[in-house]
């Protein structure tokens, strides 16, 4: 049977429902609603939040107001605490270049290197 509207139960039963263990990469996949750049939502207390920052919440850690929460793993579906790491504009700028995956044209990741 489909699950009702209006989900009933703690938030942290709400959100453990909502997730799905990955058992390769060890993410915990939100099946939830997401955002529209692709990170997930859900409700506390009828305040729409980031389903990253409250697993960082349900997982005892703070969140500094204006503070952004970032992937290790770098799955925008993860939510798994271990994975995620607070931080800000420039520490997420700095982590996605470490990483490769800045993209500052506008076109398609690998799209320029065809062309030099």
């Amino acid at each position: 049977m489909a699950p009702s509207r209006g989900f009933k139960g703690s938030l942290a039963e709400r959100f453990e429902r909502k997730t799905m263990p990955e058992p390769n990469s060890g993410c915990l996949l939100w099946l939830g609603a997401v955002r529209s750049h692709g990170y997930g939502k859900i409700k506390d207390g009828g305040k729409l939040e980031n389903a990253t920052h409250v697993a960082l919440r349900l997982a005892g850690r703070a969140i500094p107001p204006g503070a952004d929460v970032l992937h290790r793993c770098d799955n925008p579906y993860c939510v798994n605490a271990e994975h995620l790491f607070i931080g800000n504009a420039k520490s997420n700028v700095a982590d996605m270049m470490a990483k490769g995956r800045h993209n500052f044209s506008g076109l398609p990741l690998g799209y320029g290197a065809r062309w030099r």
